[in-house]
Order: structure tokens, then sequence, then C-alpha cells
């Protein structure tokens, strides 16, 4: 992937994969692998258990949201105290 909407889209399809396969671990309780193929690259993985399938999804959605952050620059909005609700 050479831009950034690019792997933001690969890691969404990777993202969708592991989702599957931590909702087949909800069902069954244990993992064996997950594999993807999206035309350039094949991954194929082995988990113990549905931990650690969460670790993953969490680390890639962490990437997704540093390259999102790139892609739209990172904002902060500053609140007056006085404006919150007490």
């Amino acid at each position: 992937c050479k831009t950034l909407k690019d792997k933001i889209a690969a890691i969404d399809a990777i993202i969708d994969a592991l989702e599957t396969t931590a909702l087949k671990a909800a069902s069954t309780g244990n993992i064996t692998s997950y594999s993807l193929d999206d035309g350039q690259t094949r991954i194929n993985t082995v988990y113990r258990n549905a931990a650690e399938v969460e670790a993953s999804i969490s680390a890639f959605e962490k990437i997704k949201q540093r390259y999102i952050n790139r892609l739209n620059g990172h904002r902060t909005r500053l609140v007056d105290s006085k404006n919150f609700n007490r």
C-alpha cells in the first residue's frame, strides 16, 4: 500500500477478518487459525485464545487511528470550564 487511504482500507480488511475470528472464538472457546488473502498478500496466523485476537484487534485499531490522524491531522478543542454543567 502506497497511500494512507490504501493502508487504512487494508487494516479494515484485517480487522474484519479478526472480528470474524473473535466471533468464532466466542462460540467455540478456542481458535486454531485465521487467514486473509487480499490479492497482494496472504496472511495466516495461529492464535491460542480469544484474548490474543482482542489484543491484535486493539493493536491494528491503534495503527489505523495513527494513519487517520496523519491523513486528517490531529486536533484539540479547548473548552472553558464555565461551560460545563455542575
